[in-house]
């Protein structure tokens, strides 16, 4: 998979999920009506509704945050597979419990379903074809455990690593 479709798969489905996540933290009600839903003024529904729109939020940055560094790719698009295909394998669930909801909801469902695909499209791309991995801790520690005794730079930090992991063995 060429790199500007990974960005572009990671940037959408961020944004996206920074934009619903915004307006479930920021404005549920409003949100809600552009479905058609009304909600109460129930203080205890609302912050049921701020509550994943905040995870969602956060989500959204982190995968969006692999369309920018690509050594977070793989992270961000497993996070983002997570995150769309639970959404509308939830929905789907309940159009089977519950009936058919809005047709705006039903479309909803078909676009979380495409956007949790194409992130697995990525992964499986990153599987393929190895995106570039960071020269940080985490980095460098899944090269120690893929490699053992091979020495990788920063070679003074490596050392730090395995000095630590030896003594807690």
């Amino acid at each position: 998979m060429k790199t500007i479709v990974i960005r572009a798969i990671l940037l959408i489905s961020g944004a996206m999920a920074v934009m619903v996540g915004a307006a479930l933290l920021l404005a549920p009600v409003a949100f809600e009506a552009s479905a058609g839903i009304t909600l109460p003024a129930d203080p205890s529904l609302l912050s049921e509704m701020r509550a994943p729109g905040g995870a969602l939020l956060v989500g959204g940055l982190f995968i969006g945050a692999g369309a920018l560094r690509l050594e977070l790719a793989s992270l961000s698009a497993a996070l983002s597979a997570v995150l769309y295909l639970s959404y509308g394998a939830s929905r789907l669930l309940g159009l089977a419990l519950d009936g058919p909801p809005s047709s705006s909801l039903i479309l909803v469902t078909a676009l979380e379903l495409a956007i949790g695909l194409a992130a697995l499209g990525v992964l499986r791309g990153a599987r393929d074809r190895r995106l570039p991995t960071s020269s940080g801790p985490l980095a460098l520690w899944r090269r120690t455990i893929e490699h053992p005794g091979v020495s990788h730079p920063p070679q003074r930090f490596e050392a730090g690593v395995r000095h630590a992991l030896e003594r807690e063995a």
